[in-house]
């Protein structure tokens, strides 16, 4: 058939308007025109075949009296003839076959009802109205851009269009006679711009389109901030033939890039991590995303998408611990290794700066609120092959601290304490009895209103696998309780990483996870909670908190903040939502808890969340740190809430643009009630193996 055969037998899904048709031979939908004898246009009145670009039109916009035109461009060319001599003739009624009202004008922005008829008995795939002049305008609801007819005067300009028959199965043009769609359009007219808008339409014929067909749900994930950082792009990408090659983003004001995305496995769902590596300030940046895939046109889809930078909710990031590359890590169990009693803050981490596989437990203070932190000091006083996951409490002069020392028969729990504010500490102490060949560690500490210093522990020494110990001590650190058993159950499967916090009249609450209901050791573990009031003579009920049976992970790393009032703060880790999340519960009468909330707001649900900080201010602001891989490594993310258990947005406080790892946070406040951070940080090593410690606080 003929080119000149098919422009007639269409008629026009047109009229007042312009029309592309695609000539190829009847196809089942989804299968695309062939594209054999197709040939872009390099113009746009050049007649090809496949897509035919028929001539263009213009709408014009009288902004006082809200009326409307449509006229034809008369330029003399073949094509425009031809199809003007049926826009207004039958079976299109005296109006044309396509039409627009005005149903609002707000401001500037204006609201259009689009009428498009199809008078044929053919059903069109992918009709799309392009819109190839705006003259000042601005379409604010585009289905998407693209390249296709545009005028060679703007050779790389892309073009937003309207899709029509977006409900309809294939997006297939019903067929007629009379068969009419509606679609929305707003537009934005500002003072001064040119009332008239050209535009064409444009169609596929025989099946759908061999080019993606849409973009849309692109959104960001996550805060990016003005000092750097990390945010995600998400977008749904869709073709009919399901074979897109590439996908980009646009991020060159942010990072002189063009970043990929990549597919989110068994989804049309594409992700792409920006980065802010020219430290970009505080505005919304449009970045366009470009979809590519075969076709014999090289057609692409293009949409934006809006990137937020925002002001760094955290200070600048600080390096404080006075070796670079020494291994520094801030794991420790309930991720307490902070402590202020501004302008006082205290750190304590280990490192391995002594060489030859060795780890010590170091302490660093800073005496002006984090602004600058003195050296460190080494409190492991004895020969050792491994000190790890130190905990830190401060009590007026007096600095506790308490890990857990790996040796070659057995593994012990080890405190040393300051009694002049942390500028010197006396030895380490093993303030448990010295059992060879048993396990005692993986420690926490915390101390009450009264000046009572408690220790929690796992330990193997009560014939029932590894329990949770507790030990006690009223005279400051000098002398410790015998162990005292937590846990309340008789079987040996096993309880791990303890958790304590206490509050100002002598009470303490003790979490941890518990594997008693599941196979054992390397099972899935709920998380328990208990309290005593009377020094661990007496424990209240093993509570369980998780309303899940089992965590979903062998090491949920549960952590511990009490408020004033006596409400108790939780947060750990669980895969009962897929992968490992952040989740939280709390209650006010340490008895009954709620129902867990989910912290972490990433919602392709597709990276893991752990080692969560938990700190409660004096005015009952619950803060949360933790280690989150959504950007395809490590970041420190961070969560409040003002009304638990809903939590806003998640921000993350690293504001490096490598993709080296940050991990392990442990989070504290003030009186203020303003929140600080600690983490171990490789950004300065190139290598994950060695960190430093950095620090920050919320602004």
């Amino acid at each position: 058939m003929s080119r000149l055969s098919i422009f007639l037998l269409l008629l026009i899904l047109s009229v007042v308007l312009s029309v592309s048709a695609c000539s190829s031979p009847s196809k089942n939908p989804l299968e695309p025109a062939t594209g054999d004898n197709i040939n872009y246009p390099s113009s746009a009145n050049e007649l090809v075949d496949g897509r035919n670009f028929l001539g263009e039109y213009t709408m014009t916009f009288d902004p006082e009296t809200w009326e409307t035109q449509v006229t034809p461009s008369r330029d003399g060319d073949a094509v425009h003839v031809l199809i003007t001599s049926y826009l207004y003739s039958p079976p299109c009624p005296a109006q044309g076959c396509f039409q627009f009202f005005i149903t609002n004008w707000t401001g500037t922005v204006i609201t259009i009802d689009l009428v498009l008829a199809n008078p044929t008995s053919l059903a069109p795939y992918d009709v799309r109205q392009i819109f190839t002049a705006l003259n000042g305008k601005k379409i604010l609801n585009p289905d998407g851009y693209t390249k296709l007819y545009d005028p060679p005067s703007t050779p790389e300009e892309i073009n937003p269009f309207i899709a029509y028959a977006k409900q309809k199965a294939n997006r297939q043009f019903p067929a007629g006679p009379w068969s009419i769609i509606h679609e929305t359009l707003l537009i934005d007219f500002p003072p001064g711009a040119y009332a008239a808008t050209t535009f064409i339409f444009e169609c596929s014929f025989g099946g759908n389109t061999e080019e993606p067909y849409v973009i849309k749900n692109q959104m960001q994930y996550g805060v990016l901030p003005d000092q750097g950082g990390w945010t995600v792009v998400l977008a749904d990408i869709h073709d009919w033939q399901n074979d897109i090659e590439k996908a980009t983003l646009d991020t060159i004001a942010l990072n002189n890039r063009i970043t990929n995305f990549s597919l989110i496995p068994q989804s049309n769902t594409y992700r792409a991590f920006v980065n802010n590596y020219l430290h970009s300030p505080v505005g919304v940046y449009p970045a366009l995303i470009k979809a590519e895939s075969t076709n014999p046109l090289g057609i692409s889809m293009y949409h934006y998408v809006d990137i937020e930078v925002s002001e760094a909710p955290f200070s600048d990031n600080l390096p404080v611990s006075d070796c670079v590359d020494c291994d520094a890590s801030t794991e420790g169990v309930g991720q307490r290794g902070i402590f202020i009693n501004a302008p006082d803050v205290w750190i304590t981490y280990s490192d391995n700066r002594a060489g030859a596989g060795v780890y010590n437990t170091r302490v660093q203070k800073s005496s002006n609120s984090g602004g600058t932190f003195g050296p460190s000091v080494k409190i492991s006083t004895q020969a050792s092959i491994m000190d790890t996951l130190p905990a830190i409490a401060v009590d007026g002069d007096y600095v506790y601290v308490t890990w857990t020392r790996a040796n070659a028969f057995n593994y012990d729990v080890k405190f040393a304490r300051s009694t002049d504010g942390g500028s010197t500490f006396g030895p380490e102490v093993r303030p448990h009895p010295d059992l060879y060949n048993s396990f005692q560690g993986n420690s926490h500490i915390c101390v009450d209103g009264n000046g009572v210093v408690y220790i929690v522990y796992e330990d193997d020494s009560f014939g029932y696998g590894i329990d949770i110990a507790l030990l006690v001590s009223t005279d400051h650190g000098a002398t410790w309780s015998q162990p005292i058993r937590v846990n309340s159950d008789v079987t040996d499967k096993g309880q791990f990483s303890p958790a304590i916090a206490a509050d100002l009249f002598g009470n303490a609450a003790i979490v941890w996870e518990d594997k008693r209901s599941s196979g054992g050791a390397f099972t899935h573990g709920d998380v328990y909670f208990t309290t005593t009031g009377n020094l661990g003579q007496t424990f209240g009920a093993n509570i369980k908190v998780n309303d899940t049976n089992g965590t979903g992970l062998t090491d949920p790393a549960p952590a511990i903040s009490l408020y004033l009032t006596g409400g108790v703060y939780l947060a750990w880790a669980s895969d009962s939502m897929n992968d490992a999340n952040i989740f939280f519960d709390y209650s006010p009468d340490r008895i009954n808890f709620g129902t867990d909330a989910r912290v972490n707001d990433d919602l392709a649900n597709n990276a893991a969340q752990y080692d969560p900080s938990i700190n409660v201010n004096l005015s009952g602001t619950v803060f949360i740190a933790w280690t989150d891989e959504r950007n395809n490594h490590q970041d420190v993310f961070f969560a409040e809430s003002h009304n638990p258990p809903n939590f806003g947005e998640n921000y993350i406080v690293n504001t490096d643009t490598t993709q080296q790892n940050q991990f392990a946070p442990s989070i504290t406040s003030d009186f203020l009630g303003r929140a600080y951070i600690i983490w171990s940080d490789a950004r300065n090593t190139n290598s994950d193996t060695e960190q430093e410690v950095f620090f920050a606080f919320r602004r």
